[in-house]
């Protein structure tokens, strides 16, 4: 196994994960400090587990990865604006 990456939130564990395996990429999540044990009787953990891949899926795994944080850049406001006009402009024409 190699290591790619250590994740604090559990959600986006769970995203990644599900994204991996929609590319059939088995992962491994190994929790930090006592994290197992509150995975277990608390449901969550507040101590991030690392992530690993098989050797062979790790370059595929990367860019995986890569692209989520690619898609979590935030967007300007003139980019926010320009998608909103777009979804409605009907709606933004009639609040003028």
């Amino acid at each position: 196994m190699t290591y790619l990456t250590t994740f604090d939130e559990n959600y986006e564990i769970d995203m990644l994960r599900e994204m991996l395996e929609n590319n059939g990429i088995d992962l491994l999540a190994q929790h930090r400090e006592t994290g197992d044990y509150l995975m277990i009787t608390a449901g969550m953990s507040m101590f991030g587990a690392d992530l690993y891949v098989e050797d062979q899926d790790f370059e595929k795994a990367k860019e995986i990865l890569d692209a989520y944080f690619e898609a979590k850049d935030p967007i300007s406001e003139e980019e926010l604006e320009k998608i909103a006009l777009e979804a409605a402009p009907e709606a933004i024409s009639e609040d003028e």
